[in-house]
């Protein structure tokens, strides 16, 4: 029923659930660190936020959005996660919670939307071109681990 669904901010209670979509999409994320980084959000609230679909108060799916201020641009917001449970996808999920993201953004006076995507995850690129985003970039990442 439509009336059980809701999206909401997420929540610390959230971070059992959260870990187990991150996990099913391939990134291990432990419960602990999830409901560590949702109670940072509280002090980068007008920067980074996330919201989760919820299923009679069960996250099924979860995105977050970060606002990105850059010298070579104007500030633009970029959708991270956006995962959705196995069982609850193809459901209109992902179009909701992007919707959201949107409106979080735009309350905030950002313009643009960036999606970020790996390279082979060709239903991802699927439905955002079918959304509205346009293809802009196709980067390589260079990352240094372990600094400190």
């Amino acid at each position: 029923m439509r009336s059980e669904i809701e999206i909401r901010a997420i929540q610390p209670a959230d971070a059992v659930a959260v870990s187990h979509l991150a996990s099913q999409s391939g990134y291990d994320r432990s419960p602990l660190e999830i409901c560590n980084w949702i109670e940072s959000l509280h002090r980068e609230q007008n920067r980074q936020a996330a919201f989760v679909v919820a299923v009679q108060r069960h996250a099924v799916g979860v995105i977050e959005i970060s606002i990105e201020h850059q010298l070579r641009r104007p500030p633009f917001a970029v959708l991270g996660a956006l995962f959705i449970a196995k069982g609850y996808q193809n459901r209109g999920f992902r179009s909701l919670l992007c919707a959201r993201a949107e409106d979080w953004a735009r309350a905030r006076g950002v313009k643009i939307v960036r999606a970020l995507s790996n390279k082979s995850n060709t239903e991802a690129h699927r439905f955002y071109l079918q959304n509205g985003f346009h293809l802009t970039s196709e980067s390589v990442v260079f990352e240094k681990p372990h600094l400190g």
